[in-house]
């Protein structure tokens, strides 16, 4: 929005510029951010302040973008009320100097948006978007081969298509050999009328074979032998339409050997909960720390998500075996909900964190979500350990080797100990507390430390 000199010395007047509408969805490219040497708060001034009407309960993201410097590259963003009441600020989140802010109004209604220089008597020109932030889609085809053994997978025709082998859920990617015959069967149904049906399409998604009923009861079992080496894709689904349930899904093939399972072992690393100390927020007394969860076992931890026909996000743990084959179990749930600053998603229940009195008693607890991923080294002396990191949020997992560390400001890490009497007690992490992980050793999946709470204070032992 351009003003002339004379618009701009009236405003200066005034204080604050009138709100300029931005909707969502909107991008608002050449936006001047500046920050008058007349204002000693970064927040007021003549330039930059944008009307939005945000919905109550909806996450939004806010950021800046195709920064051009005048005197600076930095732009500087706030969400307030009409008020005036600061809700939410950022500087660099956005990389490179970009402003970023992940904002859910508890009310539905008017906000502003306020554009700023970082640096005061300064200014530069950006772009301003203002969009509803969508969770990112998890992942949901799944390559199989030979000798793999799918457990809980999901088969369902949704209403809204009107072919079976048409929709969204139950695709699987396999590489196939020429002239070897390969069997896809289900079984152990739960749910969906126990009927399931496979289909088998092309590269061009064209369907090659399909079966409803050759396996035993209403189980489906599909047998194609490929002309030449491809690539082909398995749909599950249920028989009929809008049912849904889950079954076992198994591909045997000339390399169909299940194998030995090569499986993780978590263990909890005592050493980073060592760093504990007291924070008051929003009128609790917390004690943060943070926790480290290595794996030592034999293979890597790994799990992917699919959403089911009700909008939950089912979790997946792949256990390889040593023959290159791979089974695969549902474990739990994932949750994007409550992460959504960190715009992805968080595999539930993933640990435990207990205080405890110095004679067992527990004290307080609480279960919290990990997006699991490599963050460091542990042991590279163990067999089957990558050199680098290999699974991040977007691919998640634990690497035989490696940890994954939350840190003690991030979302969970504490323990409400509002109203816990002064005293000595253990403080115990406990790693996949309900037991849905596949792990070659379950009885090391905790460890503790001995904390002193005085006050606002609290000090680990030795």
């Amino acid at each position: 929005m351009r003003r002339t000199a004379a618009a701009f010395f009236l405003l200066a007047l005034v204080g604050v510029a009138a709100a300029a509408p931005i909707s969502v969805g909107q991008t608002l490219t050449g936006q001047r951010f500046e920050w008058r040497r007349g204002y000693n708060q970064r927040w007021k001034g003549t330039y930059g302040q944008y009307e939005a009407t945000l919905t109550a309960g909806t996450t939004y993201e806010i950021f800046t973008s195709d920064v051009v410097a005048g005197s600076t590259s930095d732009p500087y963003l706030y969400v307030m009320s009409t008020a005036e009441q600061i809700l939410a600020q950022d500087d660099d989140s956005g990389g490179n100097n970009n402003a970023r802010i992940v904002f859910t109004p508890s009310a539905t209604g008017t906000y502003w948006v306020r554009l700023r220089a970082y640096s005061k008597n300064r200014y530069g020109f950006c772009s301003l978007t203002v969009r509803e932030q969508a969770p990112p889609p998890p992942p949901t085809e799944v390559v199989i081969g030979p000798g793999d053994v799918l457990n809980g997978q999901i088969f369902e025709w949704r209403t809204a298509f009107a072919s079976r082998s048409d929709g969204t859920y139950g695709q699987y990617r396999i590489d196939m050999v020429a002239n070897t015959v390969y069997t896809f069967e289900t079984s152990d149904s739960v749910g969906g009328g126990n009927d399931t049906y496979l289909y088998l399409l092309n590269s061009t998604f064209t369907v090659v074979r399909y079966d409803d009923d050759s396996g035993a009861g209403y189980h489906s079992r599909l047998t194609f032998q490929p002309a030449a080496d491809g690539t082909y894709y398995l749909r599950l689904r249920a028989y009929s339409q809008g049912a849904s349930g889950t079954c076992r899904l198994t591909c045997t093939g000339s390399a169909g050997v299940p194998g030995n399972p090569l499986e993780p072992d978590l263990i909890v690393w005592p050493d980073r909960l060592r760093d504990a100390y007291i924070s008051n927020e929003g009128g609790r007394k917390l004690m943060r720390f943070s926790n480290g969860v290595p794996n030592i076992g034999r293979g890597p931890l790994e799990v992917y998500g699919v959403v089911d026909a009700v909008g939950n996000t089912q979790a997946y743990q792949v256990v390889y075996n040593d023959s290159g084959s791979q089974t695969t179990y549902l474990v739990g749930t994932f949750s994007f909900a409550g992460h959504e600053t960190h715009n992805h998603w968080h595999l539930d229940d993933f640990a435990l964190y207990e205080l405890r009195s110095t004679g067992g008693t527990l004290v307080r607890g609480d279960k919290v979500s990990f997006c699991l991923m490599d963050v460091t080294r542990y042991d590279a002396s163990l067999p089957g350990s990558p050199a680098s990191s290999a699974y991040t949020c977007s691919n998640q997992g634990i690497s035989v080797g490696w940890a994954d560390i939350y840190g003690a400001s991030l979302d969970g890490q504490f323990i409400d100990v509002t109203g816990v009497a002064d005293g000595t007690y253990q403080l115990v992490s406990i790693v996949d507390p309900l037991g849905r992980l596949r792990e070659s050793n379950k009885t090391n999946n905790s460890a503790q430390v001995t904390v002193t709470i005085s006050g606002n204070s609290v000090t680990v032992q030795p």
